[in-house]
């Protein structure tokens, strides 16, 4: 995988106020260690296996003080690597690598963990389903939390909230309208634009299916429960799985019969993984 120019621009707009906030240029470490002239050649190696997501941002990221930096990058987005494994060789002036070394870490860690979590949840549901992701992203970092639930095997759901109307029970409570009268003011006043809404129980279900939504999400149902619910409406909606869902549960629920599983902890409960940049 490769980031888009969309992808590329965050990365670097995320990356440009990092080394900003890291002082980057005013490195006083490096300034008395590294004469200018003093070249050197680092390897980028994880320390444990992982999914690489990210990667095309040691390319520019190094290169943000220094022209005359160079990456070879030796896996693309979206491989596994195991432990000990080279990702990318860096080389050129030392102190300005050893100044961005950090920050452009940072980033990768932070996708290469949602990236190897993603991937988790996707082999855990043995092909049944389809694992996607929600809006509970690192403010400032959505494009690249998703690109990197990508790079792991999973699928986006909306980006923002401009992609899809979806209706659940707050919107109910304050709206003075029923979830029939939303629903067609939603397809009225936004042609074209994808409907879901949300069901509780088993009853909710069936009553809000009738309403024809691009998809029917069931909100923290039992898995029992849920399973009724596929049978009762097989090909007739697209039926999303969410909430409470973990790598303990999500198999018993990928044989329910929904087409889709929303997850939140792949994006807001994933851990960095362990990367150095190495002499």
């Amino acid at each position: 995988m490769h980031f888009s120019p969309r992808e590329r621009l965050c990365a670097q707009a995320l990356l440009a106020r990092s080394f900003y906030e890291d002082k980057a240029d005013r490195d006083l470490t490096s300034g008395i260690s590294c004469p200018k002239e003093k070249a050197g050649r680092f390897f980028l190696r994880t320390r444990q296996d992982i999914v690489v997501s990210g990667l095309e941002a040691v390319s520019f990221g190094f290169k943000f003080l220094e022209g005359g930096v160079e990456a070879e990058l030796l896996k693309t987005d979206g491989d596994r690597a195991a432990k000990g494994e080279t990702l990318a060789v860096v080389s050129g002036p030392v102190a300005p690598i050893l100044s961005c070394e950090r920050t452009v870490l940072n980033l990768l860690q932070r996708m290469c963990g949602v990236a190897t979590l993603t991937a988790r949840y996707v082999a855990a549901s043995e092909g049944l389903v389809k694992i996607v992701d929600t809006r509970k992203t690192l403010p400032g970092f959505r494009l690249l939390d998703k690109y990197a639930v990508r790079c792991g095997g999973g699928a986006n759901h909306r980006l923002d909230l401009s992609d899809m109307i979806m209706l659940k029970d707050n919107h109910l409570a304050y709206s003075g309208l029923s979830y029939a009268e939303l629903f067609e003011k939603a397809r009225r006043e936004h042609p074209g634009v994808p409907v879901a809404v949300e069901a509780e129980n088993y009853d909710q279900a069936l009553e809000l299916s009738a309403l024809k939504p691009d998809i029917l999400m069931l909100d923290n149902i039992p898995a029992e429960e849920m399973k009724r619910i596929a049978e009762a409406l097989e090909g007739k909606v697209v039926l999303e799985a969410t909430g409470g869902v973990t790598l303990d549960n999500l198999y018993e629920i990928a044989r329910c019969g929904v087409q889709r599983i929303s997850i939140g902890a792949i994006t807001h409960s994933a851990t960095a993984v362990d990367l150095g940049l190495d002499a």
